[in-house]
């Protein structure tokens, strides 16, 4: 099972004075607290195939590097972008990740490079375990110790809040989801001080068959904490988010991080999904956004949509799913394509009046390595303002799977014996 893992960062670049952070999928500003840029792995696999994009030039005699970061340790994993040069991909190295790893990627300059205000950068995971996927989650906010909030639960989760409509991400195809680890910055406080986080779906706790959430409670004298015995059936369309609540008034308020198992209907899926609360597409302009959630996700205007696309690598895109709130409104619409190098792909799909989802049913396209993808929202009429949220399969064809001589040996007895 290999998946795209896609970041990019279109506010302030990483700082040309010293060592910053980012998340590993989504994006952020970049922060010299290097817990406050990671993720967890929640299975075990590899990840490789780095590949930077930066806006501008490094400067004469500057550089660039940037690494992927594993438990707080710089890896072999890393690229190099000397001036005149914008972009740069390490291709050969790759990186062993075990459940419970953190991760996230490290910007270094030498001194005096030229601030690059937009990093795009995309890596590959490869699961040691079939039709397994990271989502992977990244917070820089604190823990309210006093009240119920709620985040999304795929990239970059900034400015949670007590509303969960706000929150909302949409699966844009069938699977489960499982293997669920969050950790704090600091422990909660005296016992029994504690906060829980549970995975939601359509607005109600998640629910295993049996009663059981998919649910992570950390309590004094603890930092990090793991649901690995659940596991959530969803299905195309399903909404997404994540309840945190604090247990008995935590002294402490820490940030927190995450990462759960995808493992999808239908192997070598994996999920990309977005949408920011408070940031809405214009009602009489064509807008671009990225296609995974990343803090302050803004919609852009034609000329900048190369500030919010993300590097590609192969792969194909299908299966969008959109929710909008509210609805565009009697005779007016939004249409929403996925765009490839700055022209529309044939992904796309159409929401009017009264609706608020719609899907991108069999439609596809194919991406090559390097491409930039972005999602555009055209409205037409005079439509309500409404936020988006949505969702997108990318799918790598998984290696096929061959018998060994032991097990075709096997099955010639069993033919033989008229059992199959």
């Amino acid at each position: 099972m290999e998946q795209l893992l896609l970041g990019v960062y279109s506010g302030s670049g990483p700082s040309n004075a010293g060592l910053t952070y980012n998340g590993l999928v989504g994006g952020s500003a970049w922060n010299f607290t290097l817990t406050n840029a990671e993720a967890i792995v929640s299975v075990p696999g590899i990840i490789k195939n780095l590949r930077v994009l930066l806006n501008g030039i490094p400067g004469a005699g500057k550089w660039w590097d940037f690494h992927l970061m594993v438990n707080g340790v710089a890896t072999a994993l890393s690229v190099l972008i000397n001036n005149p040069d914008t972009s740069g991909s390490n291709l050969v190295n790759e990186v062993a990740v075990a459940a419970g790893d953190t991760v996230c990627i490290r910007a270094e300059p030498t001194d005096g490079v030229t601030n690059s205000q937009i990093v795009h950068w995309t890596t590959k995971f490869v699961s040691a375990n079939r039709a397994q996927s990271l989502i992977l989650g990244t917070n820089a906010d604190t823990l309210n110790n006093a009240a119920t909030e709620y985040c999304g639960i795929m990239g970059w989760a900034q400015n949670l809040n007590a509303t969960e409509d706000f929150m909302r991400q949409v699966c844009p195809t069938g699977g489960t989801f499982k293997n669920f680890y969050v950790k704090l910055s600091a422990d909660p406080g005296i016992d029994p001080d504690g906060y829980e986080f549970t995975l939601r779906v359509n607005m109600a706790d998640s629910d295993d068959g049996e009663g059981n959430p998919l649910q992570v409670t950390i309590t004094a004298d603890a930092t990090t904490g793991n649901d690995t015995t659940h596991e959530i059936p969803v299905v195309a369309g399903n909404i997404l988010t994540m309840k945190i609540v604090p247990l008995n008034g935590p002294l402490a308020t820490p940030k927190f991080f995450w990462g759960m198992c995808f493992v999808p209907d239908r192997d070598g899926e994996s999920i990309l999904i977005g949408g920011n609360p408070g940031l809405q597409p214009d009602i009489d302009v064509t807008e671009y956004n990225r296609i995974v959630s990343t803090a302050g996700a803004s919609w852009f205007p034609a000329a900048s949509e190369v500030q919010v696309s993300t590097i590609g690598e192969a792969c194909t895109l299908e299966k969008l799913h959109v929710l909008l709130w509210p609805a565009p409104g009697a005779g007016d619409s939004y249409d929403f394509t996925v765009r490839i190098n700055a022209v529309d792909g044939n992904v796309t799909l159409h929401i009017h009046d009264a609706d608020t989802t719609g899907d991108s049913g069999a439609l596809s396209d194919a991406v090559s390595d390097d491409d930039l993808i972005a999602l555009e929202c055209d409205p037409t009429g005079s439509p309500n303002l409404t936020w988006p949220y949505f969702g997108l399969v990318s799918f790598i064809e998984p290696p096929l799977i061959i018998l060994t001589d032991k097990s075709a040996n096997m099955a010639n007895k069993m033919v033989a014996a008229g059992l199959i």
